[in-house]
């Protein structure tokens, strides 16, 4: 059987090394029973009602998070057991499992022999080791030698049981009787077919000899058999020249002999062409081809070898002709002529207006020169701020003189709201003490806050606030329980009530007994 059991505190203690920085292997050296169904927590130290305690016991770890534990009694005392307690070499209580149903039950006439695998849900089971491993008989696994069942054939023929082993004898007759239920025209397999042919279709082998094949191949040969075995390219012997009896000068006394016109062949032709419609490259120099050239080029001719793009020499001789204009000598042209060129140009409707600022002619300026301070002052309508000397305290005198109601400026206005609309830091309240937490508003309300933890069962839990209200019919107050260790075992939950301006209670309420709460949290706000 496989149960989930719990590692006590002090167990956990055990394991964890002195740096807290990993476990220190431990050793079980005993087990305790106990015929008590109790409800195991990590808090315990010793196993209720504990009746027996037994070192004749084996144990080893078989998975990551498994032991396998063995325990025999050959006493001829009689007893039940619902709970058991592993303790290690020291004495200390290391885990606990109970349950309401009976585990085993031993009489005086019988030998208790109780085989359990454990699971642990968050330690190595391979930091433990165990006194004893005379009489350990383990459930194999692909690690794990030990006690294993073996299949029948009709479960290693379904194959899909993970649990049993599979023997020699059973693993081919499954394997056979798998082909076989797949084996067959369409199955894709035809275990028994040679590229999907019967043993029926073909020769055998040890009844022929080479030379009885060619003798039958011979036999079909010829015309129309569409074998041809002495055929090249579909053609005899015959219709090919013999290689040894022609020579190159035979084969090319034989090309020249069917050369000429008409026969395809014109094996003397370049492009077509005899050599008598060719030049003789060795009577003709370099000179002589220009000399040729030169009689025949001219106006008309089409060669017009003297001429660049069509032009003679002479019409890029006259830039001048070419270009239009005379070109200015940029290294005599000086910025003064230039500028006489511009004002030659310049003036009204001449797209120039050089000098024109802005498009504005000099008369449409003040002349900096004819006027003061005052006389710009006056024609402005008012005396301009000097930059340099007026102070941010200036500024913050003109913003006050306009500042207030309906001014749209408001500059002592926090988001649009006068101070008076707010409530000042100084009048809050706020502290602690061993009770829990309170603060409390300028306007009389006060929150209070806390927790505290343990370990409760069902009833009632009667705290002080941390100060006191001053009407109990303002204050409203919830609760809610607490799960510090994160255990499976709160199925608890809390209603909470007022006592008096200074006290309250928690009552804690369960599912089923055995349940329990790690404390709880709770709130108040009244005045």
């Amino acid at each position: 059987m496989a149960v989930q059991i719990i590692i006590t505190n002090a167990g956990r203690a055990a394991l964890i090394n002195a740096a807290n920085t990993g476990t220190n292997p431990v050793q079980i050296t005993q087990v305790g029973l106990s015929a008590t169904a109790i409800v195991p927590t990590p808090a315990m130290t010793s196993l209720t009602g504990e009746t027996k305690r037994l070192s004749t016991m084996s144990g080893d770890v078989v998975a990551d998070d498994v032991i396998h534990l063995t325990v025999r009694d050959e006493s001829n005392q009689s007893y039940s057991v619902r709970s058991f307690g592993l303790y290690l070499a020291d004495g200390t209580l290391f885990a606990i499992y109970g349950q309401a149903a009976l585990l085993v039950q031993k009489s005086a006439q019988s030998i208790m022999l109780l085989a359990v695998d454990v699971k642990f849900a968050d330690i190595a089971a391979a930091d433990l080791t165990f006194g004893n491993a005379d009489f350990l008989l383990p459930p194999a696994t692909e690690t794990v030698q030990g006690v294993i069942e073996i299949a029948t054939q009709p479960e290693a023929n379904t194959g899909v049981d993970d649990q049993r082993a599979l023997t020699a004898k059973k693993a081919r007759a499954a394997l056979m009787t798998w082909l076989l239920a797949l084996d067959g025209a369409g199955s894709g397999l035809d275990a028994d077919l040679l590229d999907g042919q019967h043993a029926t279709d073909f020769l055998q082998a040890s009844l022929f000899t080479g030379t009885q094949i060619l003798s039958r191949l011979i036999a079909v040969d010829g015309a129309g058999s569409g074998l041809d075995a002495d055929l090249l390219d579909g053609q005899h012997a015959s219709d090919f020249l013999q290689a040894s009896l022609f020579t190159g000068a035979q084969i090319l006394s034989r090309l020249i002999a069917v050369d000429g016109a008409g026969s395809g062949l014109d094996a003397d032709l370049l492009d077509g062409q005899h050599a008598s419609d060719f030049l003789p490259a060795s009577l003709f120099t370099s000179a002589q081809i220009l000399s040729r050239l030169l009689t025949v080029d001219g106006a008309g001719s089409g060669l017009d070898a003297d001429l660049l793009d069509g032009q003679d020499g002479s019409y890029y001789a006259n830039v001048i002709a070419r270009l239009g204009f005379t070109p200015l000598n940029a290294t005599v042209y000086t910025p003064a002529d230039v500028f006489a060129k511009v004002l030659g140009l310049d003036g009204a409707g001449s797209g120039l207006d050089a000098d024109l600022l802005d498009g504005y002619q000099a008369t449409a300026f003040l002349q900096a020169s004819l006027f003061t301070g005052a006389q710009i002052i006056s024609r402005l309508g008012y005396t301009p701020l000097n930059t340099t000397a007026y102070t941010a305290a200036d500024v913050l005198a003109k913003a006050l003189t306009v500042d207030g109601s309906g001014s749209g400026l408001d500059a002592d206005l926090l988001d649009g709201r006068h101070a008076s609309d707010f409530a000042l830091l100084s009048g809050w309240e706020y502290g602690s003490n061993a009770n829990g937490y309170w603060r409390k508003s300028p306007d009389g309300v006060i929150e209070q806050w806390g927790s505290f933890t343990g370990n409760f069962a069902e009833g009632a839990q009667i705290r002080n606030f941390p100060i006191a209200f001053t009407d109990l019919n303002s204050v409203m107050m919830q609760s809610n329980t607490m799960n510090t260790a994160g255990t499976n075992n709160n199925d608890i939950w809390t209603q909470s009530g007022l006592i008096s301006l200074t006290q309250f209670r928690v009552v804690f309420q369960a599912t089923s007994s055995g349940n329990y709460g790690s404390g709880a949290r709770w709130y108040a706000i009244g005045k």
